[in-house]
């Protein structure tokens, strides 16, 4: 879009959902609608993230009717920049549907004063992708999301949402917080929680760098020959390592808010014996949020964030699937000299008998790359070693029999089974589940796997793992998911299972998981 740089303008923000995009949008991308009945509209809620502008209601949600085969009615918001000689601008449009993150989408405008009339439509400079500035015609302010029509939802009741989402967006080196819930008993709608400057953390990826090196070093660690005291020291350490993050990276209003969403956690897992799910879908590629531990000298004790909840993460494009039926897996362990990699193969090679068909074992790249084309396969699950690359994390390799993959090998165009079949995908490898940054967006191999490849979950590790304890992970997780409990309920199991059988090593803390917390995964029959 094209802003004049006029804080006493206002401009409309034209969001729409339409079957077929038209030339001039401004944003690409996929919502899926799903319609329980095709005669009736499905309402679908929208945010604007905006932080350099105000909006004239200043009311930054609207609610479409769609309807089965047609366009929506237009969503507009009326925006003012708020301070002039403001240049470029990040704008965030979320999509919820039934409670759910559908879609999200991130973009740019270019502020510049308006130029000559060309061809109907104003014309300008507008940033490319990359940063850099092209001429282009462009009409009006429109930002148009193609719709995805005539999707059916799954037979029976669906699940709920997720309990509470925190929706983190970044604008330059500014965090900005925003706390959301479909369910009225939890209290948020689009309520903002502050922002955060990382200016402070000079460079935010440095900053991350060093705390993940020494979390790697303590993974590491011999699990069962720690003395008491040795143990007790790296539990401390890591504790401290996780009340830093809290002071630095939570804002006052956010600080505030956590006692009472812990007090309500508490309150569920009282009433409904089940851990409150929390959903992170953030912008940013540094911040472990799991690691994350909330302390306050006049509050009571906190767990960290992946302990105290269910907790997963997303990032901004199409939203999570809600199920999905594995009849197929493939196991990718490449014969390295990892000690529990065959306690893997014998769980998966034993998963036949609960009626999922277990390909052999593949190791190879040209195996991998065959696999990724071809599809089929429902479940992914990789064994082997992992690296982050600091300089370009899309070439952090995972070592495969013959010569390392790389994120960059899975181009949509190699990867089309992958992207057709939306799997489950678990790297159970180190530093695997870690971003970094390019001029526009996350990279690294969750990122290609989430919204390059459309994957129904990804599972990865932020820092090294202890073999041992990824196996046991990786079994429990599995093991859960089969007796019908919801992706976040195993990924939490597993999480809290290794956990107990060695609390001073920080593996339980390094796995994330990207995904709908409240999404069904039938492991066979």
């Amino acid at each position: 879009p094209q802003i004049p740089d006029d804080t006493e303008r206002e401009h409309a923000l034209v969001i729409q959902l339409v079957l077929d995009q038209p030339q001039e949008t401004q944003v690409e991308g996929t919502v899926a609608i799903t319609f329980a009945n095709p005669q009736e509209p499905e309402y679908v809620e929208v945010n604007v993230t905006a932080p350099g502008f105000d909006e004239r209601t200043n009311v930054w949600t609207r609610t479409l009717a769609v309807s089965q085969g047609t366009d929506s009615q237009p969503a507009i918001f009326l925006l003012k920049l708020k301070h002039k000689g403001s240049t470029s601008q990040r704008i965030t449009v979320d999509f919820y549907h039934r409670g759910r993150n559908v879609g999200s989408f991130v973009f740019k405008t270019a502020v510049m004063q308006p130029s000559v009339i060309r061809t109907g439509g104003p014309t300008g400079l507008a940033e490319d992708d990359d940063g850099t500035e092209t001429e282009s015609a462009v009409r009006g302010t429109a930002t148009v999301v193609r719709a995805l029509d005539g999707v059916r939802l799954p037979a029976g009741k669906p699940e709920p949402p997720v309990d509470v989402e925190l929706r983190i967006t970044r604008d330059d080196k500014t965090l900005h917080f925003t706390l959301h819930s479909a369910k009225a008993y939890v209290g948020y709608h689009w309520r903002s929680m502050g922002q955060v400057e990382l200016d402070g953390l000079d460079d935010p990826s440095t900053f991350f760098e060093s705390r993940i090196d020494r979390l790697s070093e303590l993974a590491n660690k011999p699990i069962h020959s720690l003395s008491q005291e040795d143990a007790a020291d790296f539990q401390d350490e890591i504790t401290e390592l996780g009340i830093d993050l809290y002071e630095q990276l939570f804002p006052t209003e956010l600080r505030q808010e956590y006692w009472k969403l812990l007090a309500l956690s508490e309150q569920i897992q009282k009433e409904e014996n089940r851990q409150m799910s929390l959903l992170i879908t953030s912008d940013e590629p540094w911040v472990p949020w799991e690691l994350i531990k909330p302390y306050e000298r006049d509050k009571p004790e906190s767990d960290f964030l992946a302990g105290a909840f269910q907790m997963s993460r997303w990032l901004a494009g199409r939203g999570p699937m809600q199920a999905l039926m594995i009849q197929n897996a493939q196991l990718v362990a490449p014969n390295h000299d990892l000690a529990f990699v065959k306690d893997e193969e014998r769980y998966f090679a034993a998963l036949s008998q609960f009626g999922i068909h277990v390909a052999p074992t593949i190791g190879a790249y040209r195996e991998f790359l065959d696999l990724a084309k071809t599809g089929g396969i429902q479940l992914i699950h990789v064994s082997t070693h992992g690296m982050f690359n600091q300089e370009d994390a899309n070439r952090s390799p995972i070592k495969l029999q013959d010569r390392d993959l790389l994120p960059s090998d899975l181009s949509y165009r190699k990867a089309g089974g992958i992207a057709q079949d939306r799997p489950l995908v678990f790297f159970n490898t180190c530093h695997s589940g870690r971003l970094g940054f390019d001029l526009t967006k996350p990279q690294g191999w969750a990122q290609h796997m989430v919204d390059e490849l459309g994957v129904a979950a990804f599972v990865g590790s932020h820092w090294a793992i202890s073999d041992e304890l990824a196996a046991y992970f990786s079994q429990t997780f599995y093991d859960t998911l089969r007796k019908h409990k919801t992706l976040g309920e195993a990924f939490h199991s597993a999480r809290i299972a290794i956990r107990h059988r060695q609390p001073a090593n920080p593996t339980w803390l390094a796995y994330t998981l990207y995904g709908d917390p409240n999404s069904r995964i039938e492991l066979g029959k």
